[in-house]
């Protein structure tokens, strides 16, 4: 988003929080860096932070979830059309 809808002003850089004329706040938080390699590399380096615990079962559908197609797109296209609604 780079003008931020009508009845919200930036509070932050790229407008990353929003601010509406109601008082309530918006932010977004979003992690491009996490790469389906970089997530891989993660679960496979980690000392057993995140995969500790887990069976192989559970890991195998750990390794799954990171090719799985996210919906991330479609859910900020709702709140901005949510955002320029209010």
């Amino acid at each position: 988003m780079t003008v931020p809808p009508s009845n919200f002003i930036s509070l932050a850089s790229d407008n990353e929080i929003l601010l509406s004329r109601t008082k309530n706040i918006l932010t977004f938080q979003g992690h491009p860096e996490m790469t389906s390699a970089v997530a891989r590399a993660i679960l496979s380096e980690d000392g057993g932070a995140y995969s500790g615990g887990r069976t192989k079962d559970e890991l195998d559908e750990l390794y799954q979830d990171i090719d799985r197609v996210h919906d991330g797109f479609a859910i900020f296209k709702t709140v901005v059309s949510w955002a320029q609604v209010k």
